[in-house]
């Protein structure tokens, strides 16, 4: 059944991946065992589906429905560490400004949930805009993307996501790179 369904794998590896951190438990241990069913090996299907799974948290963020929002940010918490520059550029910009939304988001559980997300995509924008442990092209690529964003993030109306995006802002501009000659672009 497994290799019936090969070809589905990337339109169904998004949906099934955010549904294995559904906030509704049984809902989340239905889907986990799906998961281990039909992904024997999910590190290596993931990083292959990356950007289809990418896609669809980001999508996901800002989804009508709380448990779709609230999932998304679990799911994104646990996929994006250890990420590299090429693999996180194509939708860095989109989960930097959907992740400062659901930061101020209506329903607590949801901005609870954002925070170890926001926390893994701000961490790799410093590790990646390190000029110490990245190339100078790739930390002002990332600055490039990331700053912009964080700097309007500092004027959201939550007090709560002014002082992450103020700190994650301070992090990723106190690197080598940025404190040693590099400016920004016009």
């Amino acid at each position: 059944s497994r290799d019936a369904l090969e070809p589905h794998l990337p339109s169904l590896l998004p949906t099934l991946f955010r549904y294995t951190f559904d906030p509704n438990p049984r809902v989340a241990n239905a889907m986990r065992q799906l998961w281990a069913a039909l992904v024997p090996d999910p590190k290596p299907a993931l990083t292959k589906h990356l950007q289809p799974v990418l896609e669809h948290l980001c999508a996901s963020l800002g989804d009508r429905l709380w448990r779709g929002r609230e999932s998304a940010c679990l799911a994104l918490a646990e996929l994006l560490p250890g990420r590299t520059l090429a693999e996180l550029s194509p939708t860095l910009a989109r989960l930097l400004t959907a992740l400062l939304r659901v930061l101020d988001d209506v329903k607590e559980t949801v901005r609870k949930a954002a925070e170890p997300a926001w926390r893994a995509v701000s961490s790799a924008c410093v590790r990646l805009s390190d000029g110490g442990r990245a190339s100078a092209s790739d930390a002002e690529a990332v600055l490039e993307i990331a700053l912009p964003i964080l700097l309007d993030g500092v004027l959201l109306p939550s007090e709560e996501a002014r002082r992450t995006t103020a700190a994650a802002t301070a992090t990723a501009t106190a690197s080598p790179r940025v404190r040693h000659g590099w400016t920004a672009p016009a």
